[in-house]
């Protein structure tokens, strides 16, 4: 995956939002979406809340069919990897 993450945060009461931009990055396999798992798993964990923008449309494809950051029980590790 030839993709950049860019994290901008800002502080909001005890809890910090993360935005991902996804508008320079192409998800080409699930190798990358495992990736993004990942990531936002371990900033869950931490207390942040996550966003991502900027997704082309093939890269929303294979993100919305194959990523487990936006299925139940994912941050508690109910969802299998």
């Amino acid at each position: 995956m030839n993709a950049q993450f860019i994290f901008k945060s800002r502080a909001l009461t005890a809890q910090m939002i993360v935005l991902i931009d996804m508008t320079a990055a192409h998800f080409w396999d699930i190798s990358g979406v495992g990736a993004l798992d990942n990531v936002v798993a371990r900033l869950r964990r931490e207390g942040r809340e996550v966003n991502m923008v900027g997704y082309n449309r093939a890269s929303a494809d294979i993100v919305d069919r194959f990523a487990l950051h936006d299925k139940t029980g994912f941050e508690v590790g109910a969802v299998p990897h």
